[in-house]
């Protein structure tokens, strides 16, 4: 039986289906966050205004890509949605080693009309290196069954 994206259901595992629709629905999600210049954190740095807008647009259209691409099961997508995974791991822990992150981005958030009046409130006490790593752990989830399905990208 040939199910969505003209792939044979019984030829694409559970797991990698549902990477690939969470990726779509980040991907969609993105694009109003996008459009109401939400500030972004990049490897220490934050982001804002246009700058912001196109990485997340860029991101959006990149979630968008892998998301359809897993669903067909397409190798390029396979190995672009591992690197993009591998890219955000990375990021946060650049962002979770370096002091005050999220005070940069509560004074980041204050150009953005929609958020200003939250970020205008006292900025938290630092957490513990341990409990910003924590997160990190939930990109493990999909990487590990990214790379323990590869087989079916052959």
């Amino acid at each position: 039986m040939v199910g969505f994206c003209g792939v044979e259901d019984h030829a694409r595992p559970l797991s990698i289906s549902i990477i690939g629709w969470l990726m779509i629905i980040a991907g969609l999600f993105a694009v109003p966050l996008a459009l109401i210049h939400v500030p972004l954190s990049a490897f220490g740095m934050m982001l804002v205004g246009w700058i912001a807008t196109a990485l997340i647009l860029g991101l959006a259209l990149a979630y968008l890509l892998i998301g359809f691409g897993l669903l067909r099961l397409k190798r390029a997508a396979w190995v672009a949605a591992i690197a993009l995974l591998v890219l955000f791991a990375v990021n946060a822990i650049v962002d979770a080693s370096i002091p005050g992150t999220h005070a940069k981005m509560l004074e980041a958030m204050k150009s953005t009309p929609l958020f200003s009046q939250q970020a205008n409130r006292p900025a938290p006490p630092e957490m513990p290196l341990a409990l910003k790593l924590l997160p990190i752990s939930l990109l493990a989830i999909p990487l590990w069954f990214l790379i323990r399905r590869r087989e079916a990208f052959e």
